[in-house]
């Protein structure tokens, strides 16, 4: 889990299998308050996005696999200022 404040504006997710032929997708939850819901879903991507932060919201990521795909993979977090 991430938690702002974070000394940048917005942050790009970057999610790589490292594996062939797995399907993986990354679901990024913003929550505001208590325990993560469904609802909390910010974005579904398949392996990118950028998020502007909210100071007041904690961040969870999820990687998904498609149809039960499971393997390694790398998630980078870039923060730009």
């Amino acid at each position: 889990m991430l938690e702002s404040p974070l000394p940048c504006e917005e942050l790009e997710f970057t999610l790589v299998s490292t594996e062939a032929d797995v399907d993986l997708d990354l679901i990024i939850l913003k929550q505001n308050y208590g325990e993560v819901s469904p609802y909390d879903t910010y974005d579904r991507v398949l392996t990118s996005a950028i998020v502007e932060l909210d100071p007041f919201a904690a961040w969870t990521l999820v990687v998904d696999g498609f149809n039960g795909d499971e393997g390694a993979f790398e998630l980078t977090v870039n923060c730009s200022p």
